[in-house]
């Protein structure tokens, strides 16, 4: 399976971590293909590609599509990860959202905070 899109960024772990909490760890892997890689402009000028793609679950098609900083030719295959309940749901295998180290960031404050305020609370400030 084609896997270039797999994110190499050193919050990996996170992405695993999410992964095997959420459950989409065990959700069943397939073989997509690209159908199209258009360019959108943004107002800075700058951009990104919509890539859009197509797999097979249960004997039927479903698409899904991702944000890229290249293009992606067309009928390229590579890995995607569907739930078994709900094939419409998918993500790329191996990739991982740069918003899940934020979510590993909200969480652990808010353990901090939670924390900080039962220490106070048995030093008697509250």
């Amino acid at each position: 399976m084609f896997d270039s899109f797999a994110s190499n960024s050193r919050f990996d772990f996170v992405g695993k971590w999410y992964d095997t909490a959420t459950g989409r760890g065990k959700w069943i892997e397939t073989e997509a293909s690209t159908t199209a890689s258009t360019w959108n402009e943004d107002d800075a000028g700058g951009g990104d590609y919509l890539i859009t793609y197509v797999y097979q679950a249960n004997g039927k098609y479903y698409d899904g599509s991702f944000r890229s900083e290249t293009p992606v030719d067309f009928g390229t295959p590579f890995s995607v990860r569907y739930k078994p309940s709900n094939p419409k749901r998918n993500y790329l295998s191996g990739l991982h959202s740069g918003r899940e180290p934020l979510v590993l960031i909200v969480v652990a404050a808010g353990f901090g905070v939670f924390w900080l305020i039962l220490h106070m609370m048995s030093r008697g400030y509250y």
